[in-house]
C-alpha cells in the first residue's frame, strides 16, 4: 500500500466503522460474512463495497438484495472467525457459530438474537478500483443494537486517547 493509499485509510477510519454481518442468497447458494465499508446517504440510498475478488459479488448482483445484521460488540469472535468465508461460493449457514433467523421480507439468514436488521434491494452496481461498489435502497430496518462492534484507526483511538478520550478497545 502507498503512503498516500494508507494515509487515505487512515483518515477513513478516524470515524468508526460500524461493522455488519451480511447475508446473501442466490440459486441454492448463500454466504454471511462481515463487512465495514457500509454508509447511508442523506438522499435515501444506502451504499456498501466489496473487494472486487468476493465471489459474494455474483450472488448479490444475481439477487439483487442483502440482509445486514448490526454485529454486536460482545460476538467479536465469531464475526472474525466468518469473515474466512468472504472467499468462499457458498456456505453450510447451520455451522455458523450464532444463531440466526429468516429476515422479514426477503428471508435471508440474521441474527436471531434482538438488534438492528437491515433489507436492502440493489439498485445499481460500480466497479471502482480494488472495490464494487452497490447502490441500494433500504426495504426494511428494524431493530437497535446497543453495542454494535466497529472498526477505526490504531493510530486515531491511541490519539484519542493521549488527549483523554479513550475507546473502549475489544481484542
Amino acid at each position: 500500500m502507498s503512503a498516500s493509499d494508507l494515509r487515505c485509510l487512515n483518515a477513513y477510519y478516524m470515524v468508526p466503522r460500524p461493522v455488519y454481518i451480511v447475508s446473501v442468497e442466490h440459486g441454492g447458494r448463500v454466504n454471511v460474512f462481515p463487512m465495514d465499508l457500509v454508509g447511508r446517504l442523506t438522499s435515501g440510498e444506502f451504499l456498501f463495497a466489496l473487494r472486487a475478488t468476493s465471489p459474494s459479488i455474483e450472488l448479490i448482483e444475481q439477487s439483487g438484495r442483502v440482509a445486514m445484521s448490526a454485529a454486536p460488540a460482545p460476538l467479536l469472535g465469531a464475526v472474525y472467525d466468518i469473515g474466512r468465508q468472504h472467499g468462499l461460493t457458498s456456505i453450510d449457514v447451520s455451522a455458523l457459530p450464532f444463531g440466526v433467523r429468516s429476515s422479514p421480507v426477503f428471508g435471508l439468514p440474521v441474527l436471531a438474537a434482538d438488534g438492528l436488521v437491515r433489507e436492502i434491494s440493489v439498485r445499481a452496481v460500480h466497479r471502482v478500483g480494488s472495490h464494487v461498489l452497490f447502490v441500494g435502497e433500504i426495504e426494511n430496518e428494524a431493530g437497535r443494537t446497543v453495542d454494535q462492534l466497529a472498526h477505526m484507526s490504531a493510530m486515531y483511538a491511541e490519539w484519542l486517547s493521549s488527549v483523554g478520550r479513550p475507546q473502549r478497545v475489544l481484542a
